[in-house]
């Protein structure tokens, strides 16, 4: 049995007096834990590389610390925090380790906008999008464009996914907005990339987020972590309003431990965009095709009371941790919970199940 002993998340938001080293030591001694047992620490972050010139992360995170065990640094877009998760689960698993720490971080508000988009779109094809001057943005708004045109829907229940996560997120104090929205503030809102406004996108995002998964211990169980991967680029899928990496994943988890979406409490989804909500609604197979995006906007089921990446930010190195810790943190006694963490436009996709 592998299970999830503590966890640390920060606060996100803006936090222009710190560096990712900096952001890394607050988490690692933020963990009620002895740093002597911890035989490993795996690390997740995306742009450290590109924007700070730092190719060594761990090693920097080690010397900062002052632990004598081997780092390992991960990089895969988006999905970073979710990658040094399962890599993580899996040596654990095996017995390579007893006890280890995964930690995600992410420094983005440094650098403008422009930079932090740019640097962003090193998870796209590079042939096919990248040189096109296809951001994010526009790649999801192309997305959202196909879904509502396909199943009849309208714009406005998008504007409801993104009032749904904000209104969580003011429960949550380490969230990076504390604001309700109003239909009001989406008339108001820029549009970004049609029909997607800036209110349906997540933001860019200072944060770190770690938990300890151990052989042993009280706490929460890792039942079982699945992924699964997909084209790179948009026109080389089956189809682009699915999330078929997720879907793939899910399904092996599920079939792997005979549990399905129904029997499931709560979820932490990637909803870097409000039309990715939707669409992975209906590849963990809690909604049926065509029909996750009323159900997201009608809050039918227990996602993302974090506030989601929508409203409680998204450093994206640290979201597939933050996801984790945050079901370790809420989750009931006798519940199941699942965190779904993907790259990019879903080439590549994490599940994982925990139960308490």
């Amino acid at each position: 049995m592998v299970v999830i002993t503590d966890s640390y998340i920060s606060k996100f938001g803006e936090f222009y007096d710190k560096d990712l080293v900096d952001l890394s030591e607050e988490a690692i001694n933020g963990l009620e834990i002895n740093l002597d047992n911890i035989d490993a620490v795996f690390v997740g972050n995306m742009m450290g590389s590109k924007l700070y010139n730092m190719n060594q992360l761990g090693v920097a995170v080690r010397d900062r610390v002052q632990m004598d065990v081997p780092f390992f640094n991960y990089t895969l877009a988006c999905a970073s925090g979710g990658m040094a998760f399962y890599r993580a689960f899996k040596s654990v698993e095996s017995g390579e380790f007893d006890k280890v720490i995964v930690l995600g971080v992410e420094k983005m508000t440094d650098f403008s906008s422009c930079e932090i988009t740019e640097a962003l779109m090193g998870a796209s094809d590079f042939e096919n999008e990248y040189l096109f001057g296809l951001t994010f943005a526009a790649l999801y708004g192309l997305m959202a464009s196909r879904y509502l045109h396909e199943y009849k829907k309208d714009l406005m229940l998008l504007d409801k996914i993104s009032m749904k996560a904000h209104s969580y997120a003011l429960s949550n104090s380490n969230a990076q907005f504390h604001r309700e929205l109003k239909d009001s503030d989406f008339e108001k809102s820029v549009m970004v990339s049609r029909p997607l406004k800036l209110l349906h996108c997540s933001p860019f995002t200072d944060g770190v987020s770690a938990v300890v998964i151990s052989k042993e211990g009280e706490g929460v169980e890792v039942v079982d972590v699945q992924m699964a991967q997909d084209s790179l680029a948009l026109k080389d899928r089956d189809s682009i309003i699915s999330i078929n990496s997720t879907n793939v994943a899910a399904n092996k988890l599920y079939k792997a431990t005979g549990i399905d979406a129904s029997m499931i409490d709560m979820f932490e989804i990637h909803d870097c965009f409000s039309i990715a909500e939707a669409m992975i609604y209906e590849d963990l197979r809690l909604s049926e095709r065509g029909q996750g995006i009323d159900d997201a906007a009608e809050d039918k089921f227990n996602v993302n009371i974090s506030g989601g990446l929508k409203a409680c930010g998204h450093p994206v190195g640290a979201t597939g941790v933050k996801q984790i810790a945050y079901l370790f943190e809420n989750m009931k006694n006798d519940s199941y919970g699942l965190a779904q963490n993907m790259a990019g436009t879903g080439n590549t996709s994490f599940v994982t199940l925990l139960k308490k």
